[in-house]
């Protein structure tokens, strides 16, 4: 079974100003996956499983559960926290599934991720 990764906010800071293929720039290539993935949610909804998200109230915050999953891309669920006294922001994590046997591959903190994710779709 392969190791589980846990990618703090600094990490993913790190790993969001390098790019995958030296002949574009990391913004480039954040823009070009963000718009692959707005396109099959457009055009192929068949590739894209988006359902509600499910909303889990406590005396202190509400969770929200955010699961996704495109063909060829992966699954993964989004979980974040509002706290209701307004204070704190909004812890949020990422779980990324194995596409082969289920299993939890990694958690990563979705501060960065949910600003650019936010950003594209405006």
């Amino acid at each position: 079974m392969p190791s589980l990764r846990v990618l703090s906010k600094d990490q993913v800071d790190l790993l969001l100003q390098r790019s995958s293929n030296p002949n574009v720039s990391p913004e480039l290539e954040i823009v070009n996956l963000m718009a692959e993935i707005f396109s099959a949610y457009s055009f192929s909804p068949e590739k894209v499983q988006s359902p509600h998200r499910v909303t889990v109230q406590t005396p202190n915050h509400t969770v929200l559960y955010m699961p996704s999953r495109v063909d060829g891309m992966g699954t993964a669920m989004k979980v974040v926290s509002v706290p209701k006294n307004g204070k704190g922001g909004l812890p949020s994590s990422i779980l990324v599934m194995d596409e082969e046997n289920g299993s939890l591959r990694a958690v990563v903190n979705a501060a960065a991720l949910t600003a650019i994710r936010t950003a594209a779709g405006k």
